[in-house]
């Protein structure tokens, strides 16, 4: 797991302090089930728990409000051995 200016990337993204201070020391754990091209994540930690449900490559509106109030657009596509995501600011949020 790479942690490597992660508290940096929550700041350009606008994430509060505390929860940016929460979140370099949690050691979440991830569950992924597959079926086809539908994926589910589900990530629980002590501080929040928190679960993706998307189709490879369907861009999708990814809500981060129980995280960190954040709503973004998303594509997740799979590799032969790894999920990729990429992720920009919805437009529609003001």
């Amino acid at each position: 797991q790479c942690l490597d200016n992660f508290e940096e990337y929550l700041k350009a993204l606008n994430v509060n302090v505390a929860i940016r201070k929460i979140a370099v020391l949690l050691q979440p754990d991830k569950d992924i089930t597959e079926n086809g091209d539908h994926f589910i994540i589900k990530t629980v930690s002590t501080f929040k728990n928190y679960d993706m449900d998307f189709v490879d490559g369907q861009e999708f509106e990814e809500d981060l409000g129980a995280v960190d109030g954040r709503k973004c657009m998303v594509s997740v596509f799979t590799g032969s051995t790894s999920l990729h995501k990429t992720k920009k600011p919805n437009k529609k949020r003001k």
